[in-house]
């Protein structure tokens, strides 16, 4: 059968052109680049194109597994959480003056493992009640710290360090079963601290 039209053929992201007739060129196209090509015989030039195709579709293949792999291992990764975690963020007492006028517009940011939250900015204030409620996922019980930093949120330059402190999982644990309510003194600055709620749940899962 002879063609009569130049016929494209798609796999993945790669576009093979071939010529019409008995012409024996080819052209590849890969993401905008077009690359022509030209065998000996036409017979050589289908035979090139099937090899391309075939690389193609197993290059395409291995990529789709490899994604696959990743979801399946941020899925477990997430299913091997042994606990949720709530943080209550309530207030925070004396903070530094980071502003002209002898007052911050504070917010607190708590850390656990790769997971992050933060309140929402009080403008104006050393007394901020921010009441947030925050949800983790425990991954290790005994090693996992909780860590909360307040900044003075600035609009037209970096937020300023309001100070910083931390806790560790397996010291609450140890301490009971919460809930538990506290007050931590914050490091790194001459006066403030912060009080918080927090409760442990290891029959709930994030």
């Amino acid at each position: 059968h002879t063609h009569t039209h130049t016929h494209k053929q798609t796999l993945g992201v790669l576009v093979i052109f071939v010529c019409p007739g008995s012409d024996s060129c080819f052209h590849l196209s890969h993401v905008g680049k077009v690359i022509s090509l030209k065998a000996d015989t036409r017979l050589e030039r289908d035979r090139w194109v099937s090899k391309i195709l075939e690389a193609n579709s197993l290059f395409v293949k291995r990529l789709r597994e490899m994604k696959e792999r990743t979801t399946a291992a941020r899925k477990r990764s997430v299913e091997k959480g042994v606990a949720a975690l709530m943080v209550h963020v309530l207030e925070g007492k004396d903070l530094r003056a980071a502003d002209p006028g002898g007052k911050s517009d504070p917010y607190c940011q708590v850390t656990v493992g790769q997971e992050e939250h933060r309140t929402q900015v009080i403008l104006e204030t050393l007394h901020p009640r921010w009441d947030h409620k925050m949800l983790f996922t425990l991954h290790d019980m005994e090693k996992e710290m909780i860590c909360f930093t307040v900044y003075d949120h600035d609009r037209f330059s970096p937020d300023d360090f309001l100070g910083r402190t931390e806790l560790s999982v397996s010291s609450l644990w140890k301490s009971g079963r919460g809930p538990w309510r506290k007050a931590l003194v914050l490091q790194g600055v001459d006066t403030g601290e912060i009080r918080i709620n927090l409760e442990v749940n290891t029959s709930r899962r994030v």
